[in-house]
């Protein structure tokens, strides 16, 4: 399902989350995960309070294997980040119509602190040009 927010599209699927920027790729994706507001995404000065419950199930989301891709759509660069659920896979191109699609980030276990998913609050931050 396309969901179209001010500054990105968020696709969801059964594999789990993919976000394209509809902004430059001067624009990061952070990423909050909190307690007592849950799931949040904010990207180019727009704060998603409620994407929390567009996306089935966010507490399945594994940050830990999240990618974060250099995208081309219609010739502009964009970042488009995937996410999946634990256990499954993302296949960007079978989600969005990319002109191309590079690796920026490719995240794993040790990109995080032992038992994050514990904490009370975590924000992470990718698509920052390098």
């Amino acid at each position: 399902m396309l969901i179209i927010y001010d500054t990105f599209h968020l696709v969801t699927c059964e594999d789990g989350i993919l976000m394209v920027s509809t902004k430059s790729s001067d624009h990061p994706f952070i990423f909050t995960n909190n307690s007592k507001f849950g799931f949040v995404i904010s990207h180019a000065g727009e704060v998603n309070w409620g994407v929390r419950y567009k996306i089935k199930e966010s507490e399945l989301l594994d940050m830990t294997k999240m990618t974060t891709y250099l995208a081309s759509v219609a010739g502009n660069s964009h970042w488009a980040v995937a996410i999946p659920y634990h256990g499954k896979t993302i296949d960007p191109h079978a989600l969005y119509a990319f002109s191309s699609l590079s690796i920026q980030k490719q995240f794993s276990h040790e990109d995080f602190p032992n038992s994050f998913y514990e904490y009370r609050n975590l924000a992470i931050i990718t698509g920052i040009c390098e």
